[in-house]
């Protein structure tokens, strides 16, 4: 029931009682149950973090899953200590010494982009801001649909969204040197503790999906949820 436990899931309360995940890919889960059960999928990630034939895949896959479990059971020590080359190698390349938020404006020739955009720059310490990278999350859209078929689908979930790190100056050529658009910068005060959880969750969720809603769960709101994992008990996601 620990809020940083129901952000790392992704949980919201359900209309009709209980919690369900806002993750809507199988591959998330450890548990049968765990996109409708946090405690099946709490149980299920410590049997995972302790069973030999499973442990390294878990450690490797869900580091911010063990990281806050092992801070608040302290279990860590007794486990068989794994090397995460491919996970490592990832978060050395990034680098990341803190974060920024960054909203390039709105765009009215596109309709997609017309309340603008929401990004993470992943800040390096030393790095030119244009040697950064950014961390996006959009709709996979078709694009062989229908204008009509397009808003339909936008609106009722009908694409996947996922996340995707891309360099900066990409960023910045498409949205400002192509489209023209402001693109805002606001530095956040996350601690090093809390950009490292933060990472730790981008990798878990790296490759998952969630439906993609234009007007709730957009890009502003998924990336929100981040912050959430960082910093639990800000509650940016939480619906009034």
């Amino acid at each position: 029931e620990e809020a940083a436990w129901l952000d790392l899931l992704h949980y919201k309360d359900h209309v009709f009682g209980g919690v369900y995940s806002q993750v809507d890919d199988a591959r998330f889960f450890l548990a049968e149950s765990g996109q409708h059960d946090a405690e099946a999928e709490l149980i299920a990630s410590l049997r995972a973090f302790f069973d030999p034939q499973q442990t390294r895949a878990a450690q490797c896959r869900f580091p911010a899953r063990l990281h806050w479990l092992d801070s608040r059971l302290a279990f860590a020590a007794r486990l068989p200590q794994v090397s995460c080359s491919t996970f490592q190698d990832w978060r050395q390349k990034l680098n990341v010494q803190g974060i920024t938020l960054l909203f390039p404006s709105m765009y009215l020739n596109n309709p997609a982009s017309m309340f603008g955009h929401t990004f993470l720059r992943l800040d390096s310490q030393g790095t030119a801001p244009l040697l950064n990278y950014t961390l996006s999350y959009a709709a996979a859209t078709d694009q062989t649909d229908s204008a009509v078929l397009y808003v339909y689908r936008g609106l009722s979930g009908g694409y996947p969204g996922v996340f995707n790190i891309q360099p900066y100056y990409e960023t910045v050529r498409a949205y400002g040197d192509i489209e023209h658009r402001d693109i805002w910068e606001y530095p956040l005060n996350l601690s090093t503790t809390e950009v490292d959880q933060l990472l730790r969750h981008v990798w878990e969720i790296r490759a998952v999906s969630f439906d993609y809603y234009f007007i709730r769960e957009n890009c502003a709101y998924r990336l929100l949820s981040l912050l959430d994992v960082a910093r639990p008990g800000m509650k940016l996601t939480q619906t009034a």
